[in-house]
Protein backbone atom coordinates (compact mmCIF):
# COMPACT_ATOMS: atom_id res chain seq x y z
CA UNK A 1 0.00 0.00 0.00
CA UNK A 2 1.44 3.29 -0.97
CA UNK A 3 2.47 5.45 1.89
CA UNK A 4 0.36 8.47 2.15
CA UNK A 5 3.51 11.42 1.18
CA UNK A 6 3.56 14.85 3.02
CA UNK A 7 1.47 17.87 2.56
CA UNK A 8 3.13 20.34 0.40
CA UNK A 9 5.47 23.20 2.75
CA UNK A 10 5.31 21.20 5.66
CA UNK A 11 7.64 18.73 7.84
CA UNK A 12 7.15 15.77 9.31
CA UNK A 13 9.76 13.32 10.22
CA UNK A 14 8.82 9.31 10.26
CA UNK A 15 10.87 6.21 11.43
CA UNK A 16 12.78 4.45 7.80
CA UNK A 17 10.41 1.98 5.89
CA UNK A 18 11.42 -0.35 3.93
CA UNK A 19 8.77 0.33 1.34
CA UNK A 20 10.37 3.37 0.24
CA UNK A 21 13.02 1.58 -1.55
CA UNK A 22 10.52 -0.03 -3.38
CA UNK A 23 8.55 3.37 -4.23
CA UNK A 24 11.57 4.72 -5.63
CA UNK A 25 12.24 1.90 -7.79
CA UNK A 26 9.00 1.90 -9.58
CA UNK A 27 9.00 5.76 -10.11
CA UNK A 28 12.56 4.78 -11.15
CA UNK A 29 11.28 2.62 -13.73
CA UNK A 30 8.35 5.10 -14.83
CA UNK A 31 10.93 7.50 -15.42
CA UNK A 32 12.97 5.38 -17.73
CA UNK A 33 9.96 3.88 -19.49
CA UNK A 34 8.54 7.34 -20.35
CA UNK A 35 11.76 9.08 -21.16
CA UNK A 36 13.91 6.21 -23.06
CA UNK A 37 17.33 7.11 -24.28
CA UNK A 38 17.18 10.78 -22.58
CA UNK A 39 18.07 8.68 -19.22
CA UNK A 40 21.51 7.60 -19.05
CA UNK A 41 20.59 6.59 -15.16
CA UNK A 42 18.99 7.20 -11.98
CA UNK A 43 19.33 7.14 -8.61
CA UNK A 44 16.84 6.83 -5.24
CA UNK A 45 18.43 10.11 -3.09
CA UNK A 46 18.16 11.82 0.06
CA UNK A 47 17.17 10.19 3.27
CA UNK A 48 14.62 7.57 2.33
CA UNK A 49 17.41 5.97 0.25
CA UNK A 50 19.79 5.61 3.68
CA UNK A 51 18.86 3.00 5.80
CA UNK A 52 18.06 3.51 9.51
CA UNK A 53 17.16 7.23 9.53
CA UNK A 54 14.19 9.06 10.04
CA UNK A 55 12.64 11.12 6.94
CA UNK A 56 10.11 12.91 5.81
CA UNK A 57 7.42 10.29 3.63
CA UNK A 58 8.55 11.65 0.40
CA UNK A 59 10.79 9.70 -2.13
CA UNK A 60 13.38 11.40 -3.57
CA UNK A 61 14.77 10.23 -7.02
CA UNK A 62 17.34 11.71 -9.50
CA UNK A 63 17.65 11.10 -13.05
CA UNK A 64 20.31 11.58 -15.01
CA UNK A 65 20.15 12.73 -18.51
CA UNK A 66 22.14 13.98 -21.07
CA UNK A 67 19.91 17.01 -22.17
CA UNK A 68 17.65 18.97 -20.27
CA UNK A 69 15.77 20.20 -22.86
CA UNK A 70 14.65 16.97 -24.44
CA UNK A 71 13.15 16.03 -20.98
CA UNK A 72 10.85 19.52 -20.98
CA UNK A 73 9.57 18.59 -24.55
CA UNK A 74 8.26 15.21 -22.73
CA UNK A 75 6.18 17.38 -20.15
CA UNK A 76 2.27 16.14 -21.65
CA UNK A 77 3.91 12.73 -21.66
CA UNK A 78 4.79 12.59 -18.10
CA UNK A 79 1.93 14.86 -16.89
CA UNK A 80 -0.30 11.96 -18.19
CA UNK A 81 0.94 9.74 -15.47
CA UNK A 82 0.59 12.31 -12.65
CA UNK A 83 4.52 13.38 -12.87
CA UNK A 84 4.02 17.48 -12.90
CA UNK A 85 6.52 20.07 -13.53
CA UNK A 86 6.96 22.42 -10.53
CA UNK A 87 9.99 24.46 -12.41
CA UNK A 88 13.81 24.98 -11.86
CA UNK A 89 14.03 24.37 -7.99
CA UNK A 90 17.64 24.91 -8.13
CA UNK A 91 20.25 26.09 -11.14
CA UNK A 92 20.68 23.61 -13.36
CA UNK A 93 17.89 21.00 -11.55
CA UNK A 94 14.53 20.46 -12.94
CA UNK A 95 11.82 19.41 -10.16
CA UNK A 96 8.86 17.37 -11.47
CA UNK A 97 6.50 16.09 -8.57
CA UNK A 98 4.18 13.11 -7.95
CA UNK A 99 1.12 13.09 -5.26
CA UNK A 100 -2.85 13.58 -4.26
CA UNK A 101 -2.62 16.98 -5.90
CA UNK A 102 -6.24 17.56 -4.47
CA UNK A 103 -5.04 17.06 -0.92
CA UNK A 104 -1.92 19.09 -1.40
CA UNK A 105 0.42 16.39 -1.02
CA UNK A 106 3.72 14.44 -2.04
CA UNK A 107 4.58 11.64 -2.75
CA UNK A 108 7.52 11.68 -4.74
CA UNK A 109 9.97 14.67 -5.57
CA UNK A 110 11.93 13.49 -9.19
CA UNK A 111 14.91 16.06 -9.64
CA UNK A 112 16.03 16.07 -13.33
CA UNK A 113 19.86 17.21 -14.05
CA UNK A 114 22.69 16.51 -16.00
CA UNK A 115 24.01 12.95 -15.48
CA UNK A 116 27.52 13.11 -14.06
CA UNK A 117 27.10 17.11 -13.20
CA UNK A 118 28.72 18.05 -9.79
CA UNK A 119 25.27 17.85 -8.60
CA UNK A 120 24.66 14.27 -9.53
CA UNK A 121 28.10 13.05 -8.18
CA UNK A 122 26.75 15.11 -4.82
CA UNK A 123 23.57 13.31 -4.61
CA UNK A 124 25.29 9.90 -4.82
CA UNK A 125 28.16 10.61 -2.25
CA UNK A 126 26.07 12.08 0.31
CA UNK A 127 24.14 8.97 -0.44
CA UNK A 128 26.84 6.05 0.13
CA UNK A 129 28.56 8.08 2.66
CA UNK A 130 25.27 8.10 5.41
CA UNK A 131 24.57 4.67 4.59
CA UNK A 132 28.59 3.25 5.03
CA UNK A 133 29.16 5.78 8.23
CA UNK A 134 25.87 5.12 10.80
CA UNK A 135 27.65 7.37 13.02
CA UNK A 136 27.28 10.04 10.70
CA UNK A 137 24.20 8.94 9.31
CA UNK A 138 22.64 9.47 13.23
CA UNK A 139 24.24 12.98 14.03
CA UNK A 140 22.36 14.06 10.29
CA UNK A 141 19.11 12.48 11.48
CA UNK A 142 19.68 14.40 15.35
CA UNK A 143 20.08 17.38 13.42
CA UNK A 144 17.13 17.23 11.55
CA UNK A 145 15.04 16.14 14.34
CA UNK A 146 15.41 18.95 16.09
CA UNK A 147 15.02 21.64 12.92
CA UNK A 148 11.64 19.41 12.36
CA UNK A 149 10.19 20.37 16.01
CA UNK A 150 11.46 24.17 14.69
CA UNK A 151 9.95 24.88 11.93
CA UNK A 152 7.12 22.08 11.31
CA UNK A 153 4.95 24.61 8.89
CA UNK A 154 7.86 26.19 7.17
CA UNK A 155 10.04 23.56 4.77
CA UNK A 156 12.07 26.63 3.47
CA UNK A 157 13.06 27.26 6.95
CA UNK A 158 14.10 23.50 7.52
CA UNK A 159 15.97 23.32 4.36
CA UNK A 160 17.79 26.28 5.58
CA UNK A 161 18.59 25.02 8.60
CA UNK A 162 19.75 22.04 6.98
CA UNK A 163 22.25 23.81 4.17
CA UNK A 164 25.32 24.32 6.27
CA UNK A 165 25.68 20.60 7.51
CA UNK A 166 24.58 19.23 4.81
CA UNK A 167 27.43 20.65 2.94
CA UNK A 168 30.02 19.65 5.91
CA UNK A 169 28.44 16.20 4.93
CA UNK A 170 29.47 16.80 1.38
CA UNK A 171 33.05 17.68 2.11
CA UNK A 172 33.34 14.49 4.76
CA UNK A 173 31.39 12.34 2.06
CA UNK A 174 34.06 13.66 -1.01
CA UNK A 175 36.94 12.67 1.49
CA UNK A 176 35.54 9.15 2.67
CA UNK A 177 35.40 8.37 -1.55
CA UNK A 178 39.30 9.15 -2.20
CA UNK A 179 40.38 7.11 1.07
CA UNK A 180 37.99 3.80 0.42
CA UNK A 181 38.24 3.71 -3.02
CA UNK A 182 41.05 6.15 -4.38
CA UNK A 183 43.56 3.97 -6.41
CA UNK A 184 45.93 5.56 -9.24
CA UNK A 185 47.90 4.63 -11.83
CA UNK A 186 51.33 5.48 -14.31
CA UNK A 187 49.85 6.48 -18.26
CA UNK A 188 52.59 7.70 -20.19
CA UNK A 189 51.97 9.88 -22.53
CA UNK A 190 53.79 12.60 -24.92
CA UNK A 191 53.99 15.20 -21.83
CA UNK A 192 55.42 12.64 -19.73
CA UNK A 193 54.00 9.95 -17.45
CA UNK A 194 50.91 11.28 -15.52
CA UNK A 195 49.35 9.54 -12.41
CA UNK A 196 45.35 9.15 -12.92
CA UNK A 197 43.46 8.74 -9.59
CA UNK A 198 39.93 7.31 -9.36
CA UNK A 199 37.10 5.78 -7.36
CA UNK A 200 35.73 3.01 -9.01
CA UNK A 201 32.91 5.43 -10.56
CA UNK A 202 34.22 8.36 -11.46
CA UNK A 203 38.15 10.26 -12.28
CA UNK A 204 39.36 12.14 -9.43
CA UNK A 205 42.53 13.46 -10.25
CA UNK A 206 45.03 13.61 -13.58
CA UNK A 207 48.14 14.97 -12.06
CA UNK A 208 51.95 15.47 -14.20
CA UNK A 209 53.02 15.24 -10.74
CA UNK A 210 55.57 12.11 -9.25
CA UNK A 211 53.47 8.95 -7.69
CA UNK A 212 50.30 10.14 -4.94
CA UNK A 213 52.01 8.63 -1.49
CA UNK A 214 49.19 6.46 -0.05
CA UNK A 215 47.67 5.28 -3.53
CA UNK A 216 47.31 2.03 -4.44
CA UNK A 217 48.32 2.07 -8.07
CA UNK A 218 46.79 -0.56 -10.37
CA UNK A 219 47.03 -2.13 -13.59
CA UNK A 220 45.03 -2.21 -16.34
CA UNK A 221 41.95 -4.25 -16.05
CA UNK A 222 41.25 -3.44 -12.62
CA UNK A 223 39.63 -0.35 -12.71
CA UNK A 224 37.47 0.66 -15.54
CA UNK A 225 37.46 4.63 -14.81
CA UNK A 226 40.83 4.26 -15.19
CA UNK A 227 40.69 2.25 -18.29
CA UNK A 228 38.85 4.63 -20.19
CA UNK A 229 41.11 7.37 -18.83
CA UNK A 230 44.14 5.76 -20.68
CA UNK A 231 42.41 5.11 -24.49
CA UNK A 232 40.96 8.84 -23.55
CA UNK A 233 44.43 10.11 -23.06
CA UNK A 234 45.60 8.02 -25.99
CA UNK A 235 42.82 9.31 -28.43
CA UNK A 236 43.63 12.67 -27.57
CA UNK A 237 47.65 12.94 -27.96
CA UNK A 238 46.62 10.89 -31.83
CA UNK A 239 44.90 14.29 -32.76
CA UNK A 240 41.63 13.08 -32.02
CA UNK A 241 38.66 15.47 -31.27
CA UNK A 242 37.79 13.29 -27.82
CA UNK A 243 35.20 14.97 -25.63
CA UNK A 244 34.91 14.88 -21.67
CA UNK A 245 31.84 14.18 -21.58
CA UNK A 246 32.49 10.62 -22.76
CA UNK A 247 34.41 10.68 -19.01
CA UNK A 248 32.70 10.31 -15.71
CA UNK A 249 34.20 13.55 -13.50
CA UNK A 250 34.27 14.14 -10.08
CA UNK A 251 36.61 16.76 -9.07
CA UNK A 252 36.49 17.99 -5.78
CA UNK A 253 36.94 21.20 -4.87
CA UNK A 254 34.86 24.20 -3.70
CA UNK A 255 31.29 25.55 -5.15
CA UNK A 256 32.37 28.78 -6.99
CA UNK A 257 35.45 26.28 -8.40
CA UNK A 258 33.73 23.36 -9.81
CA UNK A 259 31.07 26.31 -11.43
CA UNK A 260 34.42 27.64 -13.33
CA UNK A 261 35.41 23.97 -14.36
CA UNK A 262 31.70 23.31 -15.41
CA UNK A 263 32.71 26.03 -17.65
CA UNK A 264 35.92 24.72 -18.33
CA UNK A 265 33.85 22.01 -20.22
CA UNK A 266 32.16 24.09 -22.32
CA UNK A 267 34.64 24.94 -24.26
CA UNK A 268 35.28 23.62 -27.62
CA UNK A 269 38.06 21.60 -28.94
CA UNK A 270 40.54 23.71 -30.75
CA UNK A 271 38.93 26.59 -29.20
CA UNK A 272 39.79 29.34 -26.35
CA UNK A 273 38.54 31.75 -23.96
CA UNK A 274 39.88 34.18 -21.50
CA UNK A 275 39.42 34.30 -17.99
CA UNK A 276 37.29 37.74 -18.28
CA UNK A 277 35.13 36.17 -20.87
CA UNK A 278 34.33 33.27 -17.85
CA UNK A 279 33.78 35.72 -15.27
CA UNK A 280 30.87 37.50 -17.73
CA UNK A 281 29.21 34.44 -18.15
CA UNK A 282 29.20 33.53 -14.22
CA UNK A 283 28.37 36.98 -12.81
CA UNK A 284 28.57 39.88 -15.75
CA UNK A 285 30.21 43.07 -13.97
CA UNK A 286 30.65 41.80 -10.49
CA UNK A 287 33.28 39.01 -10.98
CA UNK A 288 37.10 39.28 -11.58
CA UNK A 289 38.92 37.61 -14.13
CA UNK A 290 41.45 36.99 -11.31
CA UNK A 291 38.97 34.93 -8.82
CA UNK A 292 38.32 32.53 -12.20
CA UNK A 293 42.04 32.29 -12.85
CA UNK A 294 42.30 31.16 -9.15
CA UNK A 295 39.86 28.53 -9.53
CA UNK A 296 41.01 27.68 -13.20
CA UNK A 297 44.26 26.90 -12.08
CA UNK A 298 42.85 24.67 -8.88
CA UNK A 299 41.81 22.09 -11.42
CA UNK A 300 42.66 19.16 -10.58
CA UNK A 301 41.98 17.15 -13.82
CA UNK A 302 43.81 19.22 -16.25
CA UNK A 303 44.08 17.99 -20.19
CA UNK A 304 40.82 16.82 -19.53
CA UNK A 305 38.83 19.49 -17.88
CA UNK A 306 40.69 21.70 -20.47
CA UNK A 307 42.00 24.81 -18.60
CA UNK A 308 44.12 25.25 -21.14
CA UNK A 309 42.21 26.39 -23.29
CA UNK A 310 41.63 29.46 -21.05
CA UNK A 311 43.80 32.56 -22.12
CA UNK A 312 44.80 35.81 -20.29
CA UNK A 313 43.32 39.17 -22.46
CA UNK A 314 46.73 39.83 -23.46
CA UNK A 315 48.41 36.59 -23.42
CA UNK A 316 48.80 32.74 -23.00
CA UNK A 317 48.36 33.49 -19.50
CA UNK A 318 49.41 30.67 -15.88
CA UNK A 319 48.74 26.81 -16.37
CA UNK A 320 49.07 25.08 -13.29
CA UNK A 321 51.70 22.30 -15.26
CA UNK A 322 53.70 24.50 -16.41
CA UNK A 323 53.19 27.20 -19.78
CA UNK A 324 55.71 24.83 -21.86
CA UNK A 325 52.99 21.86 -21.05
CA UNK A 326 50.28 24.76 -22.03
CA UNK A 327 51.61 25.59 -25.61
CA UNK A 328 52.56 21.71 -26.08
CA UNK A 329 48.57 21.08 -25.50
CA UNK A 330 47.04 24.32 -27.51
CA UNK A 331 49.38 23.09 -30.66
CA UNK A 332 47.64 19.38 -30.68
CA UNK A 333 44.57 21.09 -30.78
CA UNK A 334 45.63 23.65 -33.59
CA UNK A 335 45.67 26.98 -31.40
CA UNK A 336 49.52 27.80 -31.78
Amino acid sequence: MEFPGLKRGTVRLVPHQEQWKNSAQKAMILCKNLLGDVVVETMHIGSTAVPGICAKPVIDVAVGVRDLEAVKAQQKVLEKHQIIFRGEDVPGQLLWVKGDFERDTRTHHIHVLRWNSPAWVDYLNFRDFLTACPEAAASYERVKIALARQYPDSRAEYTAGKAKYIARILRAARKWRRETEGCSRRISTPLGEVIATASRRHLLELSLLPEPQGRVVVPAGENTVLDRVEVWLSRYFSGEKVSPAELPLAPDGTDFQRLVWQKLLEIPYGETVTYGDIARTIAPGRMSPRAVGNAVGANPVPIIIPCHRVLAANGLGGFSCGVDIKQKLLKIEGIL
